[in-house]
């Protein structure tokens, strides 16, 4: 189309991807962009938009034409049956034909060929010009815009047309599967919350399938103590339709799943397990969303075996009903599985292959994009912070503190505010956490009160603000499910042992808090909080005299971070221990800061380490993190003596090592090692 921009463009503009937001790409708008006083409105609202649209596109077409193309824009899905049904005339196919063939104004939605779309902008500034000049028409034209809609099943742009015609009396017309059909399946939401929004609180109590369908929108909203009495209202016994519902369990459904969303993990495990067995057979899509939630518990819970062989069980009930909204859900629950573990090379890898599938079996992308966007937001602040913009940042916490459950909104709340830190945002950085602090408040949500307060704890010790320990926790707070516990300990270990540092002594005491760090991250699989830790004992080391040690440990925490794309996370914890303790400069200046990390001057210690895991997503294999950065020498053309050079060990011990690597791979040279650690992934 006329609007699509050339990727040599797209390149040329470091800031294309928000002018492609603003403009949709179109050229012309571009440059009107470049040229108004307030690029930040509504391209659509632009004085220079309205006069190009008026003067320059609008005068060009004839009479009929133009009134096509601004009746066009009112609908939900242009078509030439649907124009015909609305408008009642018979001209649409050729003025659709016309507008084709001479201005390539319309373009296939891509699920039909018979059903268009417009661009954009263009169909705002010709709403508004059809809002003015014909508003008499207005909530007649949508409301037979929606009953069309009705009639053809597609009750989500039914919905849409008769919410912006502000006519809430569809609620009473609604039957039972549609509104649970919009709610759970297609998982719609953001719309939905505000279509409720506009219904007599009356009308809802009136219709069981209202009620529990209005309880999960505000499950999902973060709105617990409303869903709960919404969800009491829908037990009245002269609600329409209770008794169908119930015998489909979908007031059970909602309840079970709506612990979750409370941070009741192991109660809504329970409840999922016991709807599942007594519905499960003839409910797919209540299956697949009790499904999903069990997997994001185990998720959340880091059990991740548990995790896998609920994913796969979901996705088969969720493939069997198209399950939009538990599709979105698996996903998240899966990458954010990855981000526990800090693989975020393998998070980055599903997230990836989750947007191709969603686009395969076009999932609606409004709720899908804003939820991705909170797991990208920590991804990319990991791989690369320099490409994460406040503004991406800022949008994505809003979305996660309306519509993210604990782990969602504390894992962009975390990432979020270390970027406004380590960007000099001391105060926004803390203010960010406090907002989520008192979120947790709110909503009851105890877990998220904890998190917040350890990394509030961290930053007001960075800042030096004060010499006594840092406020954290008590143990006897926690009371989650083991591993989380263990996740808020090994946190607490770590800021305590940063405390003992910043007081220059004590230095055994800070490496012994280290090492319970060490122990719980290890225990549950979390990499990144393993990588602060070893930095941590590593000084703490130095301080003690142990140089050899320290470094070693420095080295094998900078390989794994290297290997996962930790790289924040090293960064960040090494800028923390360098403002805490003059001695961390004198540890760092002794090593390289470079992503091949050398191993330990001591030939008779082997590069492999009993306590290095082999490597993530390769569940097969023995070759170790370590043994993969001597794949890497190799790759480089670099000779067994350059080697040993390198990682600082004998040629002896590299030898070995090749051995084990040519075994372990099924080679016999090093051309054919290299060749084959690239075809399974691990360089």
């Amino acid at each position: 189309m006329r609007w699509a921009v050339t990727q040599i463009y797209l390149q040329a503009r470091p800031e294309a991807s928000n002018i492609i937001k603003a403009t949709g790409g179109w050229p012309a708008l571009v440059r009107l962009m470049c040229r108004t006083p307030n690029p930040n409105l509504p391209a659509a609202t632009w004085p220079e938009t309205r006069s190009y649209f008026r003067d320059n596109l609008l005068t060009a077409l004839p009479n009929s034409t133009r009134t096509f193309l601004c009746n066009a824009a009112m609908l939900e899905v242009i078509s030439a049956e649907c124009y015909g049904y609305v408008y009642k005339t018979e001209e649409a196919d050729r003025e659709i034909t016309f507008l084709n063939e001479h201005y390539a104004l319309l373009a296939p939605t891509g699920t039909s060929a018979d059903r268009m779309d417009m661009h954009p902008v263009l169909r705002e500034y010709l709403r508004s010009l059809f809002n003015t000049t014909q508003r008499e028409r207005r909530s007649y034209v949508l409301k037979r815009v929606a009953f069309w809609h009705w009639r053809r099943g597609e009750y989500l742009h039914s919905i849409n047309a008769a919410l912006e015609a502000s006519d809430h009396r569809w609620a009473r017309v609604v039957s039972d599967s549609i509104i649970l059909d919009v709610a759970l399946r297609q998982g719609e939401i953001e719309v939905l919350r505000t279509w409720f929004g506009k219904v007599p609180a009356r009308t809802i109590k009136k219709i069981a399938a209202l009620s529990i369908g209005y309880a999960w929108i505000l499950y999902f909203s973060q709105q617990a103590r409303q869903a709960e009495e919404i969800l009491v209202s829908s037990l009245h016994p002269s609600s329409r339709g209770v008794g169908d519902l119930d015998e489909e369990g979908w007031r059970e459904l909602v309840n079970a799943i709506g612990k979750a969303t409370q941070d009741k993990l192991l109660e809504s495990q329970v409840l999922c397990q016991k709807w599942i067995d007594a519905f499960g057979d003839r409910n797919m899509v209540g299956k697949g969303a009790a499904l999903t939630c069990q997997a994001f518990i185990a998720s959340s819970g880091r059990h991740f075996e548990e995790l896998e062989r609920l994913s796969h069980r979901a996705a088969v009930a969720i493939q069997s009903s198209n399950q939009h909204y538990a599709f979105i859900w698996l996903k998240t629950a899966e990458i954010q599985g990855e981000l526990f573990k800090g693989d975020i090379a393998r998070a980055r890898s599903v997230l990836l292959q989750a947007n191709k599938t969603a686009e395969k079996i076009q999932v609606p992308k409004t709720f899908l994009n804003k939820m991705f966007g909170t797991l990208e937001l920590q991804i990319l602040h990991e791989q690369n912070h320099h490409l994460v913009t406040q503004e991406s940042a800022q949008a994505s916490f809003d979305f996660a503190l309306n519509y993210g459950v604990t782990d969602i909104l504390w894992g962009c709340t975390q990432a979020y505010s270390r970027f406004l830190y380590h960007q000099g945002f001391r105060d926004r950085a803390m203010a960010l956490l406090e907002q989520s602090r008192l979120a947790s408040c709110e909503r009851e949500l105890s877990r998220l009160n904890i998190l917040t307060k350890v990394q509030l704890a961290e930053f007001t010790l960075l800042n030096n603000e004060e010499l006594g320990p840092p406020i954290l926790p008590d143990e006897c707070e926690l009371t989650f499910l083991p591993n989380q516990n263990q996740a808020i300990q090994a946190r607490m270990a770590l800021v305590t042992s940063m405390y003992r540092l910043r007081l220059g002594k004590q230095f055994g005491v800070a490496e012994k808090y280290a090492k319970q760090a060490l122990q719980s991250a290890s225990a549950i699989s979390d990499a990144r909080t393993r990588i602060a830790a070893h930095y941590c004992q590593a000084l703490a080391a130095f301080a003690l005299g142990s140089s050899k040690s320290a470094k070693r440990m420095i080295l094998d925490a900078n390989l794994l971070s290297e290997h996962l794309n930790c790289h924040f996370t090293r960064l960040w914890i090494k800028e923390a221990l360098l403002s805490l303790s003059p001695l961390a400069q004198d540890l760092f200046n002794d090593l390289p800061d470079d992503s091949e990390a050398k191993a330990t001057k001591d030939p008779d210690v082997r590069i492999e380490d009993s306590s290095v895991p082999p490597v993530p997503g390769n569940a097969h294999s023995t070759i170790t993190i370590k043994q993969i950065s001597l794949l890497k020498c190799v790759s480089n053309g670099m000779t067994n003596r350059e080697i040993a050079e390198r990682l600082l060990v004998t040629e002896d011990t590299v030898k070995w090592h090749m051995k084990k690597i040519f075994s372990e791979l099924k080679v016999t040279n090093r051309v054919q090692a290299v060749t084959e650690a690239r075809l399974r992934g691990l360089l």
